[in-house]
């Protein structure tokens, strides 16, 4: 046993690796650079964590080379005529009309530090913690410190190394005078995080053609990046081309405050893109890196040699953005690659372990402070919060709820995020719960109609809008007709009749004088089945002794105990009906069905809540 605790700590983890591809990263001597992560990273939680993942990455690249192995030169000669069909398609679809670019700051945390703290600047520095690195300066880059390194095996690297800490209410600051520069030349922007965007000048060029000027991309986006600096005295490198994927990896090429033209032109394009290293293409990591060079692909060009086999091995979401990629083909409008890619948005940050509640709590709250910076700056309201965790281990933990109503607003946020946060805390096998990372993502757009489905029926189900602010509500426990403004409104009504803490047949659905009404954010549907109810209900639960001694479930009427634990699991069994009585086959209405239907019902419930997970 002991023999091979031994051995698997000597192992190399590919995962590990450093990626000499990115700036300030070329000449170095990688194998030394990996020897050093390897032999200090070793016994740290850190090591135990990349070489778990690695052991499971390893059993995958040699599935693919058992497959690649198997392959016969028929089944490949087949394969690739059929991708051949869709280079074609790709070939003749391919647009060139648009001018992207990409924009980057340069070692963003790092560089205002630097401003900041002048006497940084010929010192090789990173920002961060012992734990992990957000970034490094291009003197720590010279050593092989950079982004996503622990901050322990940076000063292994580099033994002068300084470790400054994060400060996001300065990044945020200067990212909002960097955006401001990008508005006048792109009002529809898209950020992509705080430190860089993508702009469409092509409207901007016309414009500059129209008034007898040199639509030339070059000395616009000199002057883009020169206002930054003016504005901010930090600098900001670009890439100029066809479409987003080209415009991000030319950004990369003359860094730092460089910037690269990649003309709309086929042969050029191919030029560029054939010798260029799979590393270099946003979207390829670590992981598909090594599933790649189990086929022999190291290249953009080898991804185009190797089409049958990939075509064969991958799957095809993977095999049809591998031909993209090997053809120089990516989004050419920001618009239709926004609502493809967007389809959440979130802020994470790393940190010291820590299990301290109340510094986590502060980290959630600045963290749902800035996700509601970043939606109203998209003009975006979403109704799925996920919570993201990292723990002292490095296992990675993510819950979502979904909410009742669509919103932007960061204390609504917050409310739901901190409430995953004790689950998560309370739900922990070592406590107390130590963590490291967290991330809060909101999805489920209002404009997005296959997001919160179950709560618009549910909304269409408790009443009818009027044209004015002012919505009817049939409340189906006390039958009243409820005014009220909103939908969280009438829900504080709805509450207040099940649990007996407001008169029935009351025709005002706001909170009693001199209490504070609970978020209705708190309402929420756990995609997991967790237990949990509202925090507002399980209080009346376990204290309230006032109220009827029954009340209505407001989905079948019947008659229940009240605040009665079961309660809640009735109403949840009748939320699911309408989507069991689909699998039985049942499509009578709820009331009034026959005993047949209802032992029908019983048993696929019965199938529904047992079968298989």
């Amino acid at each position: 046993m002991e023999d091979k605790h031994n051995k698997d700590a000597n192992k190399a983890v590919p995962l590990m690796s450093l990626n000499d591809t990115k700036a300030g990263m070329e000449g170095l001597d990688k194998t030394k650079i990996d020897a050093i992560i390897q032999t200090h990273s070793q016994g740290s939680k850190f090591y135990a964590a990349k070489l778990k993942s690695q052991t499971r990455i390893t059993e995958q690249v040699q599935k693919i080379q058992g497959s690649y192995g198997g392959l016969s030169a028929s089944a490949i000669q087949q394969a690739e005529t059929q991708a051949d069909q869709l280079v074609a398609e790709l070939r003749q679809g391919r647009d060139l009309s648009r001018t992207i670019v990409h924009v980057d700051m340069d070692a963003f945390y790092a560089a205002v530090e630097m401003r900041d703290q002048p006497a940084l600047k010929t010192k090789p520095m990173a920002v961060g913690s012992l734990g992990m690195l957000s970034t490094s300066n291009y003197e720590a880059r010279k050593f092989g410190v950079r982004a996503g390194m622990p901050g322990f095996i940076g000063l292994k690297l580099c033994p002068k190394l300084t470790l400054v800490p994060l400060n996001f209410e300065k990044y945020h600051e200067v990212s909002r005078q960097v955006r401001a520069v990008f508005r006048e030349y792109d009002a529809n922007f898209c950020p992509m995080s705080l430190d860089e965007a993508y702009l469409d000048l092509t409207e901007h060029l016309e414009e500059l053609r129209q008034r007898g000027l040199d639509p030339d991309p070059r000395p616009v986006v000199q002057e883009i990046r020169a206002k930054i600096e003016a504005q901010t005295t930090l600098t900001a490198s670009a890439g100029i081309a066809p479409n987003t994927m080209l415009a991000k990896v030319c950004s990369d090429q003359n860094k730092p405050n460089g910037q690269f033209y990649l003309p709309p032109d086929v042969e050029e394009i191919m030029a560029f893109v054939n010798p260029l290293p799979i590393r270099k293409v946003s979207g390829i990591g670590n992981v598909t890196e090594q599933l790649l060079k189990a086929v022999h692909v190291s290249t953009c060009q080898d991804l185009y040699e190797k089409r049958g086999v990939l075509k064969l091995l991958f799957s095809d979401i993977s095999y049809h953005s591998f031909i993209r990629i090997s053809l120089g083909i990516g989004s050419t409008r920001l618009s239709d690659w926004n609502e493809r890619e967007r389809k959440s948005l979130s802020t994470e940050t790393t940190f010291r372990d820590t299990s301290d509640v109340s510094e986590l709590q502060e980290i959630c709250t600045s963290l749902c402070q800035d996700l509601a910076q970043e939606l109203t700056q998209h003009g975006l309201q979403g109704r799925s919060v996920t919570l993201k965790v990292k723990t002292h281990d490095f296992q990675v933990r993510t819950k979502v709820k979904h909410l009742l109503e669509a919103t932007a607003e960061a204390d609504k946020i917050e409310v739901v995020a901190k409430s995953l946060l004790k689950f998560f805390m309370d739900n922990t096998q070592a406590k107390p719960l130590k963590l490291r990372l967290m991330g809060v993502r909101m999805s489920g757009w209002e404009s997005d109609k296959s997001a919160g489905a179950g709560q618009t029926s549910i909304a269409a189900y408790m009443g009818k809008k009027r044209k004015d602010t002012t919505s009817v509500f049939d409340c189906p426990s006390c039958g009243q007709k409820i005014q009220a403004q909103s939908q969280n409104q009438f829900n504080r009504h709805l509450d207040s009749c099940l649990l007996g803490g407001e008169s029935q047949g009351s025709t005002e659905a706001s909170p009693k004088p001199g209490k504070k009404a609970k978020l209705d954010d708190e309402r929420c549907i756990s995609t997991q089945n967790d237990g949990l109810v509202p925090s507002n209900a399980q209080e009346a639960m376990t204290h309230s002794s006032s109220g009827p001694a029954n009340v209505a479930c407001p989905i079948c009427r019947e008659k229940l105990p009240n605040l009665d634990p079961a309660v809640n699991a009735h109403i949840d069994e009748c939320l699911n009906r309408q989507e069991i009585a689909q699998i039985s086959g049942n499509k009578r209405p709820l009331d009034g069905e026959s005993s047949s239907h209802k032992r029908k019902r019983s048993k696929a419930i019965d199938q529904y809540f047992n079968k298989p997970s």
